[in-house]
């Protein structure tokens, strides 16, 4: 009967073993260096997006500010008494448009359409992004169709019928009518309002900007 060299199969198995355990360890390794990497990807890509969204708000904040410094001026009784043309024509082509907020979310729209949110690895920003896209942009979308639902509603429909153009004149006469006045007062609490979410929105995209960024310096 042949003599087994058990020390021999031990140590065989031992290296196969191992050998097994790297490969598989390495194997890892590279899969979570790959799946680190396409985080870093996807966290700057976020932070692209977010940066194009801080950028147009700021604008569109200046731009409703300067609209209700107008209408503030239209309802005062010294315009109402001496209005200027090309004030009331600007704030009749005001009261006739909304400028909405298009907010950049291509980056998150991809990932949480291909169900690759999780390769945001840290469970706290990864929900703070969730909760950021679904509260503020979600509620600036709701803002802005009010403001037009109150444009298309009362002041379209108003300018149309009431108020009358000569050339690059308005007859300035509808200034005094109180149904003008309660649509302009209208449509500044709704600007009001509208600005305020806006500024709260931009607030909070800088302060989840800042969360991503320190993400990636920590990765």
């Amino acid at each position: 009967m042949k003599n087994i060299n058990w020390l021999d199969h031990g140590v065989n198995l031992i290296v196969v073993f191992i050998g097994i355990t790297a490969a598989f360890g390495l194997n890892t390794c590279n899969e979570n260096s790959k799946a680190k990497d396409l985080e870093v990807l996807h966290l700057k890509s976020l932070r692209g997006d977010l940066e194009e969204n801080i950028d147009e708000l700021d604008t569109l904040i200046h731009f409703d500010s300067l609209k209700m410094k107008l209408f503030n001026r239209v309802v005062n009784a010294e315009f109402i008494k001496n209005p200027h043309n090309d004030s009331l024509r600007n704030a009749l082509l005001d009261l006739s448009f909304n400028l909405p907020f298009t907010p950049q979310s291509s980056t998150y729209d991809a990932l949480q359409a291909s169900g690759t949110l999780d390769l945001i690895s840290n469970f706290n920003l990864r929900t703070d992004i969730i909760s950021h896209y679904n509260q503020y942009y979600v509620g600036t979308e709701l803002w802005d169709a009010q403001i037009q639902k109150y444009i298309d509603d009362y002041c379209s429909p108003y300018i149309f019928e009431e108020v009358n153009y000569y050339g690059q004149q308005v007859d300035p006469s509808f200034i005094e009518d109180y149904k003008f006045q309660k649509i302009v007062w209208g449509y500044k609490l709704s600007l009001a309002s509208k600005i305020d979410f806006f500024q709260k929105t931009l607030v909070a995209t800088k302060a989840l900007d800042l969360k991503i960024r320190n993400e990636l310096e920590r990765l």
